[in-house]
């Protein structure tokens, strides 16, 4: 963890160097907030059968730092109004398909030392979800008069919302499948069966193959790799 307090240093310089008008520019704290993601999303990576209390109580801090930056980015986002939507580059969108991956991934992870239960209250996903696709229905719906066209299959910001529907629905069903093992496992969702798909670029830019896999179950073979790529980048960082 000596390469991550390093690089979490570093972060933190390169945000205290900013001009304080820079630090109220909010799709640039997305991009530092998403930086902050990508830097601790590593406790998702290590070995899942964890039994020492030095390396429990690191992956609880490092899955800690990640879903606050999660937070952060989320916070930031809701202050972009909804007019400006159309006019942001592409960028800023993939990083709002990572962020809500991360979160996902973080409120679905059942492992020794993280109160996954706790991080639920901290994060409302489904909450944040549903936020945002208003946000994004309002913002297709202005883009729509503004071209002053009746269609709607080609805005990219209804298909959005479409498709972040679904998500929010398959995440509401993953979080009360865990409280009733009775109850069958949610399905996982095929995009290419969703009334008016997408004609001009992929959700997010993420294709329907990454939602397949990242829906799919976590199993014992994928906690395996996850530990075997945890130790190679130990290894190259030594």
């Amino acid at each position: 963890m000596f390469c991550l307090k390093s690089m979490e240093s570093e972060l933190g310089k390169w945000k205290g160097s900013l001009l304080s008008d820079l630090e109220q520019h909010t799709q640039l704290m997305m991009v530092y907030h998403s930086v902050g993601i990508r830097l601790h999303e590593i406790g998702l990576h290590m070995p899942r059968l964890i039994t020492d209390g030095d390396q429990i109580f690191q992956r609880a801090e490092t899955l800690s730092a990640c879903l606050s930056s999660t937070i952060s980015f989320f916070e930031s986002y809701f202050q972009i109004p909804t007019a400006l939507y159309s006019r942001m580059s592409f960028a800023p969108w993939l990083h709002m398909g990572y962020a809500i991956t991360t979160a996902c991934r973080l409120l679905l992870f059942d492992v020794n030392g993280w109160d996954v239960l706790h991080a639920r209250k901290l994060l409302d996903l489904a909450d944040v979800l549903r936020q945002i696709c208003e946000r994004f229905e309002e913002a297709g719906n202005i883009d729509l008069v503004n071209r002053q066209s009746p269609r709607d299959g080609d805005n990219a910001f209804l298909q959005y919302a479409l498709r972040l529907r679904w998500v929010k629905a398959w995440y509401e069903a993953k979080v009360v499948a865990e409280s009733d093992p009775t109850m069958s496992k949610p399905q996982d969702i095929s995009f290419s069966a969703i009334e008016g798909e997408p004609s001009l670029m992929d959700f997010m830019g993420v294709d329907e193959a990454f939602w397949q896999e990242f829906m799919s179950d976590w199993d014992f073979a994928a906690s395996q790799k996850d530990a075997q790529v945890y130790g190679d980048g130990l290894q190259s960082a030594v």
